[in-house]
């Protein structure tokens, strides 16, 4: 799915704003606040999962173009963040020190990974790919999955008519 920045407004102004997101091992990262609890979840999730995000190795919101060229980078709207460029470097060919559950659970999100570019690889850059709205229906499943700590919500069942739920009388909704 491209992006469709236009619903994230002009580059460098970002509609909704920013947010400093800070993983659950301290690293911090600045990305569009309509993204922020999604990439606060697959962060903390990438952590508890066993690969550390570095702190001083990661970054999201940078109001600049794509290097070598007059486009606007998906940094500028805040829909990009680096994780570890010391060891996912901007190079052909491809070096990476990432997993392949870890490109797939946030390629799963929303997100491509610019190890797939086709020209020089990006490994240590993911962008989300979706609008406003796309964003809230990651962060929604996201959630429900149980990504980047909590329970998993479950779904209720419907109590049978005339059955206790244990709930105070309410059946499931």
């Amino acid at each position: 799915m491209p992006t469709s920045r236009a619903t994230w407004g002009r580059h460098c102004s970002v509609n909704g704003g920013l947010t400093t997101v800070t993983f659950s091992n301290g690293t911090k990262v600045t990305v569009a606040t309509a993204i922020a609890e999604l990439i606060k979840r697959l962060g903390d999730e990438t952590i508890a999962r066993g690969y550390d995000l570095k702190s001083g190795q990661c970054g999201g919101y940078n109001c600049r173009s794509i290097g070598g060229t007059s486009s606007w980078s998906n940094h500028a709207w805040g829909l990009a963040v680096d994780l570890n460029w010391s060891t996912n470097p901007f190079k052909n060919p491809l070096t990476t020190d990432m997993p392949s559950w870890m490109v797939n659970l946030w390629t799963d999100y929303g997100f491509r990974w610019g190890g797939t570019y086709t020209r020089l690889k990006d490994s240590m850059h993911y962008e989300f790919m979706g609008t406003m709205n796309d964003a809230a229906v990651f962060t929604a499943r996201a959630k429900a999955a149980g990504i980047g700590g909590g329970t998993p919500v479950q779904p209720v069942q419907p109590a049978l008519p005339g059955v206790a739920t244990g709930e105070g009388g309410r059946g499931g909704v």
